[in-house]
């Protein structure tokens, strides 16, 4: 059984290895990392706030970063399937409850890509990706680039804006509408005016059934910003062949990889892509009290 106990002070090994074993800070350079921890310990320490360390029969686990709101997150040392079998054969759960004056949420994010499901550990946001070199199934689906009145007939950003604000309160059950709104400004509209993403109809049949939009995060790998099948065209077994179409349309313009986010209690989008070929490359789950 796990314990949690309180540390003064961070392991150095801490750094090194929780940083090499997650690629969830891979896109910060190592003493930037070290510096973000720092400065988690430091509010814990201007709070008042306890360093909660989690030991597995006396090894380090990881760390809880606790906020005065009685939010967590668990920063893990390591992500290899041997420490998420260690936290989902434990009795975390009841562990956790014995700290319920200080934590009534925790979030947990790992790039361990089997699923660690307890009852009170939902995961609420998936990053999924997968190799579209080697397929080659056609379904006639076509991919057409959409000018900038195509964009506004087909795309309802008003609508797009409410449903990631709605999706946003969902995965943080203490977000306010106007931080939710606030998220979506800061990440999500300046997407827009970058040069490297592009927004396509999905066709069939020379009709526009659908909106797919892409960005270019390097140049072997595509993601997937949004995309969509018009209500009037669902049901009709669309789902997969306009995956599998992508997929080889990715693959025509260069790229090897594609990758996405989907929130987790998005259950039916979920099944597609893993149906599709994706695996999960890193999931964030968040414990509720």
């Amino acid at each position: 059984m796990p314990k949690i106990i309180e540390h003064t002070s961070i392991e150095e090994s801490f750094y090194d290895e929780s940083y090499k074993n997650s690629t969830f800070f891979q896109g910060m350079p190592f003493e930037k990392y070290k510096e973000h921890v720092d400065e988690r310990k430091k509010y814990l320490e201007k709070n008042k706030l306890p360093l909660l360390a989690i030991n597995h029969e006396d090894e380090l686990l990881g760390y809880i970063f606790i906020s005065a709101r009685k939010v967590g997150d668990l920063y893990l040392k390591n992500h290899d399937s041997s420490i998420i079998q260690k936290l989902k054969n434990s009795n975390l759960e009841y562990t956790l409850k014995e700290k319920s004056n200080l934590i009534d949420i925790l979030y947990l994010t790992t790039t361990c890509s089997e699923k660690f499901e307890l009852e009170r550990f939902k995961p609420i946001n998936l990053r999924m990706g997968k190799d579209v070199a080697d397929d080659s199934v056609s379904y006639g689906i076509e991919f057409k680039e959409l000018c900038n009145s195509e964009m506004d007939k087909y795309f309802d950003l008003d609508a797009f804006k409410k449903a990631t604000v709605r999706d946003y309160m969902l995965e943080d059950p203490i977000m306010s509408e106007s931080e939710a709104v606030a998220k979506f400004e800061k990440h999500v509209l300046p997407v827009f005016k970058l040069d490297n993403q592009k927004m396509y109809g999905v066709c069939w049949n020379n009709e526009v059934i659908g909106i797919l939009w892409l960005y270019e995060e390097d140049s072997e790998t595509m993601f997937i910003a949004y995309i969509e099948i018009f209500k009037e065209f669902r049901g009709q077994g669309f789902g997969k062949k306009v995956m599998y179409d992508m997929f080889s349309f990715v693959n025509n313009l260069g790229y090897k990889t594609l990758h996405l986010h989907v929130f987790g209690h998005n259950e039916k989008a979920v099944k597609l892509y893993e149906k599709t070929g994706f695996k999960n490359t890193l999931i964030r789950y968040r414990y509720t009290r």
